[in-house]
């Protein structure tokens, strides 16, 4: 997950958030995982990210609940196949 908003009104927004969720996703899949990403690209990260902007979700709560409906989901399906299932 990657958010620019910060949750206190009095701190300013951060500024590379997207950058860094989207960096750790493609780390983690290029080892191996499948990852579900929550993060708004800026402009400028959705040029530096292409493949992941129509992958990516809103990090809200209702996106959070489905992500992990998903990937709950995904683990039952491999575990039923005898697939080893690790979550980070």
């Amino acid at each position: 997950i990657g958010t620019n908003v910060a949750k206190d009104r009095n701190q300013a927004a951060l500024r590379y958030a997207d950058d860094d969720a989207a960096r750790i996703a493609t780390l983690l899949v290029e080892t191996g995982f499948e990852v579900e990403l929550l993060t708004t690209f800026d402009a400028e990260s959705q040029q530096l990210f292409p493949s992941w902007v129509s992958q990516a979700h809103r990090p809200s709560p209702r996106e959070l609940d489905a992500a992990a409906a998903r990937i709950q989901a995904e683990v039952v399906r491999a575990q039923s196949q005898g697939q080893a299932t690790d979550l980070l």
